[in-house]
């Protein structure tokens, strides 16, 4: 359910770049992160609005160390992976990192919006072994696609109902004054004051609705943003 969230989201927007960066940490080989960096890629490509890029991809054109040197900031942090990835034309970057627990592997990834320099979602995987981990690495995906759809869910439908709500509750309430005012002018047209009569209260009761309704959508969007801002 949560890998159908996350490719829904993406093929619902507009069209994605996202920057699978290798997986840091002691706890893996090269080979083994390389594994994992691309499980990890082969499901965000599943969506086809996402283009999606890795480490690997990049040091095909480019030399990636000499590009971290230019940036000339911690690639351990947040900030400057996103600071790389929106110098790259990424819309989202995912970093990972993997250490051993126990017998175990723990793998922990973070999905960055390179615009605002903050981590949309971050989620963990725990493995048995590394062939365990590979097969559990889309769920990563799944955990992050969850957490960044509650903000667009709640902002998007919240701001499209407080829209429709809004524009009709103004709608009828116009509608229903000038009705009104035809019939305190005694040279008013009778047909509006017909109108007035026949339709005033249904007006009237459906603007209240729609009122109601841009309040419902007003909340929902609230909510929205509290949930992006996060605790």
């Amino acid at each position: 359910m949560g890998h159908v969230t996350l490719l829904a989201l993406l093929a619902a927007s507009a069209p994605l770049r996202v920057l699978v960066l290798d997986i840091s940490g002691d706890a893996l080989s090269n080979a083994e992160a390389a594994l994992v960096r691309d499980a990890l890629a082969a499901q965000l490509q599943r969506s086809p609005a996402t283009e999606v890029l890795t480490s690997e991809d990049l040091r095909r054109v480019l030399d990636v160390e000499a590009g971290r040197q230019l940036v000339g900031c911690d690639t351990g942090t947040d900030a400057c992976l996103a600071e790389l990835g929106a110098a790259l034309g990424a819309s989202r970057v995912l970093h990972g990192s993997a250490v051993r627990l126990g017998e175990g592997l723990v793998l922990s990834v973070a999905l960055i919006d390179p615009a605002t320099a903050r981590a949309l979602g971050r989620t963990t995987v725990r493995a048995a072994s590394i062939e365990d981990l590979v097969d559990k690495a889309p769920s990563a995906v799944a955990g992050l696609g969850s957490q960044e759809s509650r903000f667009p869910t709640l902002t998007v439908a919240g701001g499209a109902v407080a829209a429709v709500g809004a524009v009709a509750a103004v709608g009828l309430g116009a509608t229903l004054g000038i009705l009104y005012g035809s019939t305190q002018d005694p040279s008013g047209d009778p047909n509006l004051k017909q109108g007035f009569l026949d339709y005033g209260a249904p007006l009237g009761a459906l603007s209240l609705v729609a009122a109601g309704v841009a309040v419902v959508g007003l909340g929902a969007l609230g909510v929205g943003l509290l949930v992006e801002r996060g605790p």
